[in-house]
């Protein structure tokens, strides 16, 4: 239980972490930044603390516990995108706020993902190419149509709200044709 507390707090707390790069991986206080985040870690954090039980206590299996199995249960959930069941289950808990698959299935607000201040923050980033769409949907936990979705809600199409002068300009018909397009009903 105790491990799991630990692993638990580490991946909570991944987003106040020091950044370093490490044979091309982004390494937080021993977490590694890879496509199966939570699986990875708790992988390795158990393979680590595993070999010192194992000298202490006669080979205890810590893969065999019941804390370790309902950890790693929970990483299958939230690296799958897999909602959870219930609000107050692990993966519930350990999944950022940002993260859509467990926003949806337990926020009730589902329209409102969109407007949150982080994921403007996200999309303004991929905005300013300062992150791809690719690293921003894996961020979010959606798909990269969703992200380029996501960018175009705020930009106007300008041929969308045609005027009826442009569109006598760009000689798409003539005025009474105009009032009947279906746009203009």
């Amino acid at each position: 239980k105790e491990v799991k507390d630990f692993i638990v707090k580490l991946l909570k707390d991944k987003a106040n972490d020091k950044i370093v790069r490490k044979n091309g991986h982004v390494v937080r206080n021993g977490l590694q930044s890879t496509g199966d985040f939570y699986l990875t870690n708790i992988n390795n954090i158990c393979n680590k603390v595993g070999r010192y039980l194992k000298l202490v206590h006669c080979g205890t299996d810590l893969f065999s516990s019941e804390p370790i199995k309902e950890l790693l249960l929970a990483g299958e959930y939230l690296d799958g995108r897999i909602p959870s069941e219930r609000p107050s289950s692990l993966a519930a808990k350990l999944a950022p706020y940002y993260d859509y698959t467990q926003y949806h299935a337990h926020a009730g607000k589902k329209e409102e993902f969109w407007n949150m201040a982080f994921v403007k923050k996200i999309l303004h980033d991929v905005n300013n190419q300062t992150l791809t769409k690719l690293e921003a949907a894996w961020q979010l936990g959606v798909t990269e149509d969703m992200i380029s979705t996501a960018l175009m809600v705020d930009k106007k199409d300008p041929d969308f709200n045609l005027t009826l002068k442009l569109y006598l300009e760009n000689n798409y018909g003539n005025e009474q044709q105009f009032w009947t397009e279906l746009s203009t009903m």
